[in-house]
C-alpha cells in the first residue's frame, strides 16, 4: 500500500491510538475488494450484500481485538479478520460438508482432465471391472453433493 493511501485511511493518526470505532470506519474500505474476490469464485446464488456484511462484522471484530504490541499493521491484521469473517458465514449458510465438497470438486476435476484428454465429454457409465467409485457403490448413489450430471468415475 502506498504512503499516500495509508495517509488517507488512518488519517495520518496511528492505528495504535484510535478507538476501535475509529479503525472500523477509517478501514472499512478493506471490505468491499475482499467481498469482490469472494464473490468471483461464488455461485450468483450467493449475495453480494451478505458478504459485505460478514466482512463489516469481521472489520468491526478486527478493531476490537487489535493488538499494536503485537507488531502486526491493523490493515493486515484487519484483512485476515475480515475473509476469515466471511468465509466462516459462507460455511454457516452451506449444508454441505468440507469433505464431501472437496470430493465434489475433484470429481470436477477429474470429469475436465478427461473431457481434454478424450476430446469429448466423458459417459456416465459403470466401470467393467467391477472397480469401486470413491463417490458410491454404483450409479446413481453418489450422493446429493454431486451434480446430476456428473459423470461417473471410476478410482483403481
Amino acid at each position: 500500500m502506498s504512503q499516500r493511501k495509508r495517509q488517507r485511511i488512518t488519517g495520518g493518526m496511528p492505528a495504535a491510538r484510535a478507538s476501535p470505532d475509529e479503525l472500523a470506519e477509517r478501514y472499512l474500505s478493506l471490505v468491499i475488494p475482499i467481498a469482490r474476490s469472494f464473490q468471483k469464485r461464488l455461485p450468483s446464488s450467493v449475495d453480494f450484500d451478505d458478504l459485505v456484511g460478514a466482512g463489516n462484522l469481521g472489520l468491526v471484530e478486527a478493531a476490537r481485538r487489535f493488538n499494536p504490541a503485537q507488531g502486526a499493521s491493523f490493515g493486515a491484521f484487519a484483512q485476515h479478520r475480515i475473509r476469515g469473517a466471511i468465509t466462516d458465514s459462507l460455511r454457516r449458510l452451506d449444508s454441505v460438508s468440507r469433505c464431501l465438497r472437496s470430493e465434489q470438486k475433484t470429481a470436477e476435476r477429474a470429469t475436465t482432465e478427461l473431457t481434454t484428454n478424450l476430446g469429448r465429454c466423458p459417459r456416465r457409465r459403470k466401470p467393467r471391472d467391477g472397480s469401486i467409485c470413491r463417490s458410491g457403490a454404483g450409479e446413481g448413489s453418489a450422493g446429493s453433493y454431486m451434480k446430476p450430471d456428473a459423470p461417473w468415475i471410476a478410482i483403481r
